[in-house]
């Protein structure tokens, strides 16, 4: 988790909530408490790359939902 540090001190300056043992933290669709902010991947925890790319594309799902239903209401 040394190579996600960077990216979890990034994610905390922003404003994310983050653990330690956890990482930055997210919802299950890669939601932070800062709304329209999502992330995925190691920033949040260690994990496998092929998981990385998984949660990478359900950030990306979520985050074209969100934008879609924020033009459409």
């Amino acid at each position: 988790m040394a190579n996600s540090w960077n990216a979890i001190r990034f994610a905390a300056e922003l404003g994310c909530q983050v653990s330690n043992k956890e990482g930055a933290l997210a919802n299950d669709k890669c939601a932070t408490n800062i709304p329209g902010l999502f992330i995925a991947g190691d920033v949040t925890r260690d994990v496998q790359q092929i998981i990385v790319a998984a949660e990478g594309v359900q950030a990306a799902f979520e985050i074209n939902t969100e934008l879609r239903d924020e033009n459409y209401p």
